[in-house]
């Protein structure tokens, strides 16, 4: 078996994060401007929340890492921070809430992409 060292795993993890952001605001009926979570009718909610149907790009990072703000842990934050942190390196000078609803669903998208071919090229 392969040894990953934590710089490593903290890359694929990163990686992996993001793909599964992606998947959850794939479908337009998937995604979400003006709150980081919403239910099935237009509700505003926390991201961990079960009923949470719609995501903004953030909110995407927060649910795929698990991410719960009122049971966080310095591991915790570190992979939704280093996932944003990833997202936000390839959105030139603009931060990923703003990027999400300043632009139309293909292009956050396209954005995730971006992301997503430069940490598998590394």
């Amino acid at each position: 078996m392969l040894d990953m060292g934590p710089e490593l795993f903290r890359k694929k993890q990163t990686l992996n994060d993001v793909i599964a952001a992606r998947a959850l605001i794939a479908d337009p009926d998937g995604w979400t401007r003006g709150a980081y979570a919403r239910d099935r009718q237009g509700q505003s909610l926390a991201t961990n929340d079960p009923i949470a149907c719609q995501y903004c790009a953030s909110g995407a990072l927060f649910r795929a890492t698990e991410y719960d703000p009122m049971n966080q842990t310095s591991a915790a934050r570190m992979r939704v921070d280093d996932a944003h942190y990833q997202v936000e390196k390839d959105l030139t000078h603009m931060g990923i809430i703003s990027f999400n609803d300043d632009n139309e669903h293909p292009a956050v998208l396209a954005a995730f992409d971006k992301t997503i071919a430069r940490l598998r090229a590394v």
